[in-house]
């Protein structure tokens, strides 16, 4: 388990250096853009942060518009959705023809607020309003550059890796060996799969809450419409 604590991109630059005796001379940009692309291949959730449009000032509500919205510029994966005015949970929707008109024989088929996103754009099943979407982020200081994990195994993953990027560019050149290139590239295979194991572990009260998400007698079907807020808690099954 992550602790939700980062460190900044420097931290790594100074691990390439320290570790791998390369020259500071390189472009630091290319460096940072490596470090963005570590972290998008390792890929875990919990190695971003969470953000609600709607939250503040900074991250507004979607505001919708003929069935469409602009999607957050930092977004990275979607977790949900639901109308902010109404409070009512959307689930991604499974028709074809999204945007019906009012004459449509289909119309009283809609019963559920639906969305599905194509280019950078939320479409919605209803033609104004606002959404509040829970969303995952890259985590950026004040310059835009990403920030790491403050795990040993990310800082190890994410500096092999740009160790690896650079020395594939020298490779490509002749500057760099083959049998050199491919002892990085094993070191950050190796250490890669580790951060994603450290991302992927649960602490025991994550368990507690898996544990009673799976053990129930009586499934809990509509727990998307609450957002899930009660699915990790104890069942209570009273016997009269």
């Amino acid at each position: 388990m992550l602790t939700g604590q980062y460190i900044s991109s420097k931290a790594v630059l100074e691990k390439v250096f320290s570790d791998y005796g390369f020259s500071r001379s390189i472009n630091v940009y290319d460096f940072i853009n490596w470090i963005g692309e570590c972290l998008f291949t390792l890929g875990d959730e919990a190695i971003f942060v969470t953000h609600t449009t709607g939250e503040s000032a900074e991250i507004p509500t979607i505001k919708i518009s003929n069935y469409q919205g602009n999607l957050p510029c930092n977004l990275y994966q979607v977790e949900s959705c639901k109308n902010y005015v109404t409070g009512v949970a959307m689930r991604y929707s499974s028709n074809q023809f999204e945007m019906l008109t009012d004459d449509s024989p289909d119309i009283n088929a809609i019963t559920d607020l639906t969305y599905y996103l194509n280019d950078n754009y939320i479409i919605t099943s209803f033609e104004e309003g606002e959404v509040a979407m829970t969303f995952t982020a890259m985590k950026t200081d004040e310059h835009g550059w990403p920030m790491v994990p403050n795990r040993a195994s990310f800082l190890r993953a994410c500096t092999d890796y740009v160790a690896y990027r650079y020395a594939y560019l020298l490779n490509m050149t002749d500057d760099f060996p083959d049998r050199k290139l491919d002892r990085i590239a094993a070191e950050w295979h190796a250490n890669g799969f580790a951060a994603q194991i450290d991302a992927a572990m649960p602490n025991m009260d994550q368990m507690e809450t898996l544990k009673n998400t799976l053990l129930r007698l009586a499934p809990m079907i509509d727990a998307h419409s609450c957002g899930f807020a009660t699915m990790g808690q104890t069942e209570e099954r009273r016997i009269v």
